[in-house]
């Protein structure tokens, strides 16, 4: 009996490398959100070298994020385009988002519990990242959600 031929994907590699790139980016935010949202102060002096060491850190640690995130970012992109040439409903951004936020965010469950911020800040890295990568990927065959 014939089987017919999965869709190809296309793209990931190129998705992959994106979302890397926008690892730091997407860290340095939800970081910032997570500390807005905490209600801690913090009384601190700002002048021009603080705001230039600052963005020369962000810099850095962007660079950092991306290296770190490189073989997760491929491995998924893999495996999730994989999975969804073989299933329609995984195409879908929010399923991506889902995964990613599990990947990220079940670890640290099993590590610092649920209530944490840090979980939650972990989660939401995760699936910004996760829907990122989701924008590159693209199948053969036009679906509704492609």
């Amino acid at each position: 009996m014939d089987r017919p031929m999965p869709d190809v994907t296309t793209g990931i590699g190129a998705a992959a490398l994106k979302a890397s790139a926008a690892a730091g980016p997407i860290a340095i935010f939800v970081l910032l959100v997570g500390q807005m949202l905490s209600g801690e102060t913090l009384a601190i002096r700002v002048g021009p070298t603080e705001v230039g060491n600052a963005m020369g850190m962000a810099v850095w640690f962007s660079i950092g994020a991306m290296i770190i995130a490189l073989i997760p970012n491929i491995l998924g992109a893999m495996l999730m385009g994989w999975a969804s040439a073989r299933n329609l409903g995984l195409r879908h951004p929010a399923a991506w988002g889902l995964v990613g936020a599990a990947v990220m965010g079940l670890p640290a469950i099993a590590i610092d519990g649920a209530g944490s911020a840090d979980t939650a800040a972990l989660a939401a890295m995760g699936a910004l990242n996760a829907l990122v990568c989701r924008m590159g990927v693209r199948w053969a065959s036009a679906s509704p959600t492609v």
